[in-house]
């Protein structure tokens, strides 16, 4: 359970069931993340954001906090943000390879934007990952323009095309999408 909640810390601005499930410990099923999730709402420690999309959970700050503080004594939030990082790349990638998915998952991924911020900034920092970073700027190209944050955009794509050759993605599908 600890692992698990550490995983819903490790989401920025809030969090899906899926989500949760997918960044924590892969032993903990489905129903024990929704069990986890609603136990910590009763005890105010989560807090339900419903919209027309389905609910979405956020810890509390100081919740939140706590957490990220435990996943690093145990040294798991390097795990925690390679896996946070991959669901990402994962949800975004498979809304931008076909446009009319994209627009209609495009108000779920406007949602995203802080997880998306935060799977970016740890991709393209030491130790992170470079081509996980280089394929989130590319996925994510449709959520930037639709939202018409290019100015950050631009930020992310100059990260991504100056980590190319390290990455080893020169001439690569992303290095022409970015």
């Amino acid at each position: 359970g600890a692992t698990q909640v550490n995983a819903m810390a490790a989401c920025a601005g809030g969090f899906t069931l899926a989500a949760a499930a997918v960044v924590g410990d892969a032993d903990f099923g489905g129903e024990e993340v929704v069990d986890l999730v609603l136990d910590l709402a009763t005890k105010s420690l989560v807090a339900v954001d419903g919209n027309f999309l389905g609910p979405r959970f956020r810890l509390l700050a100081t919740t939140r906090a706590y957490a990220l503080e435990k996943a690093l004594e145990r040294a798991e939030l390097g795990t925690l943000a390679q896996r946070h990082a991959t669901y990402f790349l994962t949800l975004f990638d498979s809304a931008s390879r076909v446009d009319a998915e994209f627009d209609k998952a495009s108000a779920a991924l406007a949602l995203e934007i802080n997880n998306l911020r935060a799977a970016l900034e740890w991709a393209f920092a030491p130790p992170g990952d470079l081509a996980v970073g280089i394929g989130l700027a590319a996925a994510s190209v449709p959520l930037w323009v639709s939202t018409s944050m290019l100015g950050e955009w631009h930020v992310w794509a100059e990260r991504a095309i100056d980590s190319l050759d390290q990455a080893g993605l020169r001439g690569t599908r992303q290095e022409m999408t970015i």
